[in-house]
């Protein structure tokens, strides 16, 4: 009895050893990443169960098994328990990695989406194969070692678990059974169902297994109700009505500073083609675009949308929508993988009659954006109908892949520590980037599609190059990464954009439908830089983060706030760009109230 009770005492231990890592792991996680210490408890809840219900599953199964037979497969409990593991391994490693490169967990589908040319990425990024072989081959051998080096007392505390709770009918045994149905049937909800306000107060909070599990909810307003748009503005919008049907083309490059073309005076020669179109008079700049996030899945469908991202429901009336039902044909030609990508593809919509990505590429890998190329040979020359085009490019992205002979600012390294070679790479990005948007419209053109056509050439967010010690993007709403490019070609030279002083993304879908002489939708929150009057005010979204930019003329006031830290700022764009003299303690009272108020009216 006394060796049975060892026996027990030491699985227990085992086990709790292993919660004990979980919640290093997890305490880690939200000391690095600043979480709430709700994360702490919703993670744990879920190890719990997890745990609990492989070992009263497997003490159950037991008990439906001869000695004899179990005693040939002890070593099965330790192999599942190694899985289990593995997976919480593999959770933590999508989450810091995600959490340090773009402050968001990686899901499981985008590892499956990206992982076929996993050696690319990791040269692009600059990761050895000793760290390959670390990470996704040793430690979780060694996992399943450590499992294996303890299946005697795994088998034998499950065998005592067994004769405690299954030897006779009681009330354990209805208690056992019921825990069991509980966790499973509680862990199985929250990891396939994506709707419970359970699972978006978690994901909120970016516990890691959810936030692994689960692809991005739109909003929170969705789930519960509110902010959804009525399906009948699509019904009831002008259909096939008489306008100028030109082609529109959105060109995105992802992670592209404005500040970094030598357009806008940087002082490389980053953005020859685009330099030239501009002497040349063929493209039109906004003064001075910002982001209205600094996270690719916001800003795009802000883009796409023309509502703010708190805005937005799960289906929208979007620009491909009103273009489809005006007789267009929608295109998306996208570097990257948008299916595994939070699942961004299913938030396009159904307009779409041609989609090419990552995914579907034969001569490429997924971040290659050559593949853009391989995607325009299936576009036909155009006929009688006119198209709508998205493009996305990657070659700006830290992730993006670039060929050597772009490759001119050196040294370049992706190493985060080294700024200067950061910025070389993310330079020698945009150089590459621009010779494809000079070669994209060298398709157009060749296609018929540029002749009569609008095209606006911008990015999805910036980009930290060092600023604050942040690199990558949607870490803030600082101007490091959302100030962006707003470019727009237009086959008609003699259209007068009046309001190419200040735009956000929000204008881009009413300025393209306001140039085809439509209406713009009522749900938009747009305007049109056709017009002389800009928006006032315009509101920004990453995270944790909010903000609202003010321009009444003489200045430009921007006001953040962190949720998460409850820090707030006040900066003056006109003169203090780069937001390095924090005025708040100057600014009146009233008018910070009326600020803090326009946040949480739209949060």
């Amino acid at each position: 009895m006394e060796q049975k009770t060892l026996g027990l005492f030491k699985f227990l231990g085992f086990v709790i050893f292993q919660l004990m890592v979980s919640l290093t792991a997890i305490a880690i996680y939200k000391h690095m990443f600043l979480l709430s210490n709700r994360v702490l408890l919703y993670h744990m809840i879920i190890v719990l169960l997890i745990h609990g219900s492989l070992i009263i599953g497997l003490t159950f199964i037991l008990s439906k098994v001869s000695i004899r037979e179990h005693r040939a497969t002890k070593y099965l409990p330790a192999f599942l328990g190694s899985c289990v593991g593995i997976f919480f391994y593999a959770v933590y490693m999508l989450a810091f990695l995600g959490k340090q490169y773009t402050n968001q967990v990686y899901t499981f589908n985008m590892l499956f989406g990206y992982i076929k040319d996993y050696h690319i990425f990791m040269q692009t990024l600059s990761i050895g194969y000793t760290s390959i072989f670390l990470f996704l081959f040793f430690i979780p051998i060694c996992i399943v070692g450590w499992h294996m080096l303890f299946a005697n007392i795994i088998f034998e505390g499950l065998i005592s678990l067994q004769k405690i709770f299954f030897t006779r009918r009681s009330v354990p045994v209805i208690i056992t059974i019921a825990l069991f149905l509980f966790g499973t049937g509680f862990c199985t909800g929250v990891l396939v169902f994506n709707y419970s306000k359970i699972v978006y107060s978690m994901y909120y909070r970016e516990e890691p297994i959810i936030s692994a599990c689960q692809e991005m909810p739109l909003q929170s307003n969705m789930y519960f109700g509110h902010n959804v748009e009525n399906p009948l503005i699509r019904t009831k919008y002008l259909k096939n009505g008489n306008f100028e049907k030109l082609n529109v083309v959105i060109i995105v490059v992802d992670a592209l500073r404005a500040d970094h073309l030598s357009l806008f005076g940087y002082k490389r020669n980053t953005s020859p083609f685009i330099d030239s179109l501009f002497r040349e008079g063929k493209i039109r700049k906004v003064d001075r675009s910002f982001a209205n996030s600094s996270g690719s899945f916001a800003s795009i469908l802000t883009i796409l949308r023309g509502r703010y991202w708190p805005e937005m429901g799960e289906n929208d009336f979007s620009l491909q929508d009103l273009l489809k039902d005006q007789g267009y044909i929608i295109n998306f030609l996208i570097s990257g993988n948008h299916r595994a990508f939070h699942n961004l593809k299913n938030f396009y919509g159904k307009s779409i009659d041609f989609y090419f990505d990552g995914d579907d590429t034969r001569d490429y890998v997924v971040n290659d954006d050559r593949l853009i190329f391989e995607a325009f040979k299936k576009i036909p020359m155009q006929k009688e109908k006119s198209a709508f085009f998205y493009i996305h490019l990657n070659s700006v992205h830290v992730a993006g892949y670039r060929l050597p002979e772009y490759r001119v600012f050196m040294p370049y390294q992706h190493h985060r520590a080294i700024a200067a070679d950061y910025i070389n790479n993310y330079d020698n990005g945009i150089v590459q980037a621009d010779d494809y948007v000079k070669k994209i419209f060298q398709l157009l053109q060749e296609k018929g599609y540029l002749q009569r056509s609008v095209v606006i050439i911008t990015a999805d967010h910036g980009e930290s190059l060092g600023e604050r010690g942040f690199f990558s993007h949607a870490q803030h709403l600082y101007t490091d990464e959302i100030l962006v490019p707003m470019l727009i070609y237009d086959s008609d030279k003699t259209v007068a954009y009046k309001g190419l002083g200040l735009a956000t993304q929000v204008d881009v879908a009413a300025t393209i439908v306001d140039r085809l002489g439509l209406p713009i939708p009522d749900s938009w929150s747009g305007n049109s830089l056709l017009k002389k009057e800009k928006q006032e005010y315009s509101f920004h979204y990453t995270g944790h983060w909010r903000a609202v930019i003010h321009n009444n003329g003489n200045h430009m006031y921007k006001y953040l706030y962190n949720q998460k830290t409850k820090q707030e700022e006040i900066y003056d764009l006109k003169t203090d760009l780069y937001e390095e003299n924090n005025i708040i303690n100057r600014i009146n009272s009233q008018y910070l109230q009326q600020l803090r108020n326009m946040i949480r009216g739209r949060t």
